[in-house]
C-alpha cells in the first residue's frame, strides 16, 4: 500500500488502520530526523563558542550594549541640532 492512496480508497477498516499507523510512523520518522538535524546544528554552534564564565559573559554583553549605545549617539545628536 502506497502513501499516495487516499484513505477513501480502502475497502476495509483494517486497511484504514494500517494506513493510519504507517502514516503516523512515517511522520514520526520525519520529525525525529528534523529534530536530530537541529540538535546537531545547535551542538556544532555550541562547540564553536569559547567557554565563558557568567562574569565574562556579563562583561561581554555590557561592552556590546555600550558600543551599540555609542554608535547611536551621533545620530541622536544630529537630530537634536536640526
Amino acid at each position: 500500500m502506497a502513501f499516495s492512496e487516499a484513505p477513501d480508497a480502502f475497502s476495509s477498516d483494517a486497511e484504514r488502520l494500517k494506513y493510519s499507523q504507517e502514516l503516523a510512523a512515517y511522520t514520526l520518522r520525519q520529525w525525529t530526523a528534523a529534530r536530530q538535524s537541529l540538535e546537531r546544528q545547535r551542538q556544532a554552534k555550541a562547540d564553536d563558542q569559547p567557554f565563558m564564565t557568567p562574569t565574562e559573559l556579563a562583561l561581554k554583553r555590557a561592552a556590546a550594549k555600550q558600543k551599540k549605545a555609542e554608535q547611536s549617539l551621533p545620530a541622536v545628536s544630529r537630530a537634536v541640532k536640526a
